[in-house]
């Protein structure tokens, strides 16, 4: 669908797609790819696979990693110290991998800091292209 009505936006400066965990998949995110005006926000797995973006130097021979440590959404997102609206918020730029290795933002979110449900989204809009935007 997304690839039927982009011609009709080709000429818009900028397209976000939003989207529930059921459609943050591999599949639909690769189309962000294909035109230069599309980002994408979506809600995702908690448990899907992301990456610190440098990796850890080994002194090993061979080659090197492509990526950091794998990230948890549990122990390595720093929460606000105050809630906005009604989470607390922990935002970080990551390797995800159903971006293809690509560098998002994932943002984690959490009625409690340190217990209770958390939720993850991936945005491919950082701010410094939001301040573009937005202007």
């Amino acid at each position: 669908m997304i690839r039927q009505v982009m011609p009709e936006f080709h000429s818009k400066d900028h397209i976000i797609i939003l989207c529930d965990s059921w459609y943050t998949k591999q599949n639909l995110v690769s189309i962000v790819d294909e035109y230069p005006n599309l980002d994408l926000i979506g809600n995702a797995r908690i448990d899907s696979i992301m990456y610190d973006l440098a990796p850890a130097q080994t002194g090993r021979r061979g080659r090197p990693a492509k990526h950091g440590k794998h990230l948890s959404v549990e122990t390595d997102f720093t929460f606000s110290n105050e809630k906005i609206g009604d989470y607390y918020t922990g935002v970080r730029r990551v390797l995800a991998k159903i971006f293809g290795n690509r560098e998002v933002l994932a943002y984690v979110t959490a009625i409690e800091k340190e217990h209770g449900t958390k939720r993850l989204f991936f945005s491919t809009i950082f701010p410094e292209d939001l301040q573009i935007f937005c202007a």
